[in-house]
């Protein structure tokens, strides 16, 4: 099986703008508004919101939606169900830990999670937990107190990068259903939207949802910025990314999006971090997928001398 190890030219440029964009957001929503006692659930909803505005937009200004078959509204709020707990699980991350933490992992967890079901490969799984063990001593600081935040921290983090491979999954079964990718995104954002208005609605009502955090008009400049990058634009160039080695799809995601990380966040949270440096070498190597995997994580035959050498 030969494996398309060069990216496009076109790919390799959209991927780039993503490594600026997708630190530079993450950064913004952590010091610009978590920092500030925003929740996790108040900005989930206000970033779908932003998210179905947009949908609503490219929906309308595209025109007739052509459905194949009967319209597959069960499983369009699934995936939007799945979307909506995907922002949940990664601001509660983000409010837990320093944004290049999560800059670091949750991109990537796609393809981590393909690597260790695919493979099966002990080695890298032993890797992956020591790497991740490591970075979460340096966020607890090995104090008790702050290492059962950092604990349920990350745990969210991996359930945030299990919904993200079962709504990437379901959403290829739910384009079937509609003429292209794009439109499939759009309503499964605006669908995602939508649920979040009952539980806004019921979060109020009953109590639940704390009241309105006070925060100035010029921090909430980065949800627009949110919702493009985490609903649209991301999650597009992961999809491309499939059909070529997730190996060099790896690196050229990791490294530049590492180095503009830890540029930004010393500049948003005004404090250097000289751990961020060392835990971005260590999660590359712990993180990087194999070079036997082929297009969409399956595995490639290799000879014995090669398996011996991987293993």
């Amino acid at each position: 099986m030969t494996v398309p190890c060069r990216i496009p030219p076109e790919l390799a440029i959209k991927t780039l703008v993503a490594d600026i964009l997708l630190p530079l957001s993450l950064c913004s929503a952590k010091y610009w508004l978590l920092v500030r006692g925003v929740g996790s659930l108040w900005l989930s909803i206000n970033v779908l919101a932003g998210g179905g505005i947009g949908a609503l937009a490219y929906l309308a200004i595209r025109g007739r939606v052509a459905v194949r078959g009967d319209l597959p509204w069960k499983l369009l709020l699934s995936v939007g169900g799945l979307v909506f707990a995907q922002q949940i699980a990664l601001f509660y991350s983000l409010k837990r830990l320093d944004s290049s933490r999560i800059v670091f992992i949750a991109p990537f967890c796609y393809a981590l999670i393909q690597q260790v079901v695919k493979t099966h490969s002990v080695r890298y799984i032993i890797g992956l937990t020591l790497a991740v063990i490591v970075a979460a001593m340096v966020d607890s600081k090995l104090a008790t107190e702050n290492g059962t935040a950092t604990f349920k921290a990350y745990i969210a983090l991996l359930f945030y990068g299990s919904l993200q491979v079962v709504s990437t999954t379901a959403s290829a079964h739910l384009a079937n259903s509609f003429e292209t990718v794009e439109v499939t995104k759009a309503l499964t954002v605006l669908s995602a939207a939508a649920l979040t208005i009952p539980i806004h609605l019921l979060g109020r009502t009953i109590g639940l949802l704390p009241p309105y955090p006070y925060v100035p008009l010029l921090a909430l400049t980065p949800l627009p910025l949110l919702a493009f990058v985490l609903l649209f634009y991301y999650p597009h160039i992961i999809t491309s990314g499939l059909a070529y080695s997730p190996r060099s799809v790896f690196q050229l995601a990791y490294i530049p999006t590492a180095v503009m990380t830890c540029i930004l966040s010393p500049l948003f949270s005004r404090q250097i971090a000289i751990s961020d440096a060392p835990l971005a070498i260590l999660l590359f190597y712990a993180q990087r997928p194999s070079s036997n995997l082929g297009p969409g994580g399956t595995r490639m035959q290799k000879s014995r001398v090669e398996r011996f050498s991987i293993s």
